[in-house]
C-alpha cells in the first residue's frame, strides 16, 4: 500500500516544521494530517483536521476550462457544487453544478444553471436553507441591457426547479456582479451584490431580502454600505441567529488604502448598525479577499488578507502577507485582536471559511508553494472559536502539479467538510474542479 506523507514548510506564525509533525496513512484510510496536543484528552473540538481520502474530480465536462467553484451543504449532509465552465451551454461560459450525497458520493449528473445561453454566464454562487431548498446566483452578460446583471435560479430539496431563472438587481446601468446569499434559520433569504456607477459611485454593496415564500420584503434593492467614497467590493454574507452580518473590502474607511468592515442587518434586512465597522487593527497597505462564518451561539469569524505590495503600497518595505482572522461576540463586539494563521512572503489570495460545527472554523486559502515557486497550493488551518490555533497549516490538494486555485469550503452539521478549488492539473485540457473532504479528529 503506498504511503502518504504530508510535509509542510512554510514560514508562518506560531508554528514549526519537524519530523514530529509529519503523520503517514494507508492512502485507502483517512489520511492524518497532523495531531495536537490536547486531542489525547478525548475533547474533539480540540482535533485537527483528517482527509476523508484522496482530492478528486468534480466536473464530467472536460472541454475547454472549469473554474471559480463554490460550495453548500445542506443540513442532511448533501452538498451542491457549482462553477463556470467555458463553452458548456455553446455560447461563452455556463453555470454548471454537481449534487453529493452525505457519503461523498455523486447524486445525479451534472447540469447546466442557466437557460439564457447567449455570450457568458459567470461566477456562479449557491445558498442552502434549512429545509434543504437552496438558490443558485450568477452574473449575466448583457442579459439585462447594459454590462453584467446578477441573475438566479430556485431549487427544492429534492433538486427540482422551483421557477425560471430571474433578475435580482433592479438598477440595469453598468455591471452588477459578485452576488452572494444566506438563508436565515426562519427561511428569509438575503442576497448580496456589488453594483458599479450606480448613484454615481465606482463602487457599492447592494442587497435584497425575501421570505420563505419568496416575497420581497426589503421593497426592492437597498444600499448596504454607509459609506460613500471611494468604492465597497468583495462583499460575503453569513446568517446569525439575529439576522444577517455582511462583510467587505472599503477603500478609504481606513487612514491608507483598502479595510475590510462589516455591517449587521435583521432578518428582515434592517440595519441593526448605523455605520459599518471596520475589522483590521493595522491600518497599512491593503486588506483584501474577506470571507465571513459565523458559529451556533452567534458569535462571527472574519478572516482576510493583509497584503503589503511595495508596488501598491509606499509604506510596504518588501512584499509580505498573512492571513488574519479576528473573531466577534454576538453583538458585533470584538473578541479577539487579531489572529494571525500564515505568513507567507510570497503572497496568498482567494480565501474560504466554514463553521466545522465542533467548536471551530475551518479556513482555506491559495498560496505560494514554498518548495516550489512555480505552483499554487491550497492551505489550510483550524481556529477554535476561543481564539486558539489548533495544530499547523496543512495542504489540502493531494496533487501537487501546477496551480490550485480559488478555494471554497462548507461543512455538514456533524463536521465533515467539503472543500473545492480550480486546479490547473485536472483533467488534461485547461482547468478543472477538483474536491476533498475533511472532518474533525482521525
Amino acid at each position: 500500500m503506498e504511503r502518504l506523507i504530508f510535509v509542510i514548510c512554510l514560514i508562518f506564525v506560531f508554528t514549526s516544521c519537524s519530523k514530529d509533525n509529519v503523520e503517514m496513512a494507508d492512502e485507502d484510510d483517512i489520511d492524518a494530517v497532523d495531531k495536537d496536543d490536547n486531542e489525547e484528552n478525548g475533547e474533539e473540538s480540540s482535533a485537527t483536521y483528517s482527509f476523508i481520502g484522496n482530492d478528486f474530480q468534480v466536473n464530467s465536462y472536460k472541454e475547454d476550462n472549469q473554474n471559480y467553484p463554490k460550495v453548500a451543504i445542506a443540513p442532511d449532509g448533501k452538498a451542491i457544487v457549482v462553477w463556470e465552465s467555458a463553452g458548456q451551454d455553446g455560447d461563452g461560459h455556463a453555470v454548471v453544478a454537481q449534487r453529493y450525497n452525505s457519503d461523498g458520493s455523486k447524486w445525479g449528473n451534472e447540469f447546466v444553471v442557466n437557460t439564457e445561453t447567449k455570450l457568458a454566464q459567470s461566477q456562479p454562487t449557491v445558498a442552502v436553507a434549512d429545509d434543504g431548498s437552496h438558490i443558485i446566483l450568477w452574473r449575466s452578460k448583457d442579459q439585462d441591457g447594459s454590462g453584467f446583471g446578477v441573475y438566479a435560479q430556485r431549487y427544492d430539496s429534492s433538486g427540482n426547479e422551483v421557477s425560471d431563472e430571474f433578475r435580482i438587481n433592479e438598477e440595469t446601468n453598468s455591471n452588477q456582479d459578485l452576488a452572494y446569499a444566506a438563508y436565515h434559520s426562519n427561511g428569509n433569504l438575503m442576497i448580496i451584490w456589488e453594483s458599479s456607477d450606480q448613484d454615481g459611485k465606482a463602487g457599492e454593496i447592494y442587497a435584497r431580502v425575501y421570505d420563505d415564500e419568496f416575497n420581497d420584503i426589503s421593497n426592492g434593492e437597498f444600499r448596504v454600505n454607509t459609506v460613500i467614497d471611494g468604492w465597497q467590493n468583495t462583499a460575503r454574507i453569513a446568517d446569525t441567529p439575529s439576522g444577517f452580518i455582511v462583510v467587505w473590502e472599503s477603500l478609504n474607511i481606513d487612514s491608507e488604502r483598502i479595510a475590510i468592515v462589516f455591517k449587521r442587518f435583521s432578518s428582515e434586512g434592517t440595519a441593526l448598525m448605523t455605520m459599518e465597522e471596520q475589522v483590521n487593527t493595522r491600518e497599512i497597505c491593503d486588506q483584501k479577499n474577506p470571507d465571513i462564518a459565523t458559529l451556533a451561539d452567534g458569535k462571527f469569524v472574519i478572516v482576510w488578507e493583509h497584503l503589503e505590495d511595495p508596488d501598491k503600497c509606499s509604506s510596504a518595505k518588501t512584499l509580505a502577507s498573512d492571513i488574519a482572522a479576528r473573531i466577534y461576540n454576538s453583538d458585533g463586539t470584538a473578541l479577539t485582536g487579531e489572529i494571525i494563521l500564515s505568513q507567507n512572503t510570497s503572497g496568498n489570495q482567494n480565501l474560504g471559511i466554514a463553521n466545522d460545527n465542533q467548536g471551530g472554523v475551518a479556513v482555506i486559502w491559495q498560496g505560494d508553494a514554498s518548495s516550489n515557486d512555480s505552483t499554487d497550493e491550497i492551505y489550510g488551518r483550524r481556529l477554535l472559536a476561543t481564539g486558539t490555533l489548533i495544530g499547523d497549516v496543512f495542504i489540502v490538494n493531494s496533487n501537487s502539479d501546477s496551480y490550485q486555485v480559488f478555494p471554497a469550503i462548507a461543512a455538514a452539521p456533524d463536521g465533515n467538510l467539503f472543500a473545492v478549488w480550480g486546479s490547473w492539473s485536472g483533467d488534461g485540457n485547461g482547468t478543472s474542479i477538483r474536491a476533498r473532504r475533511l472532518k474533525v479528529g482521525e
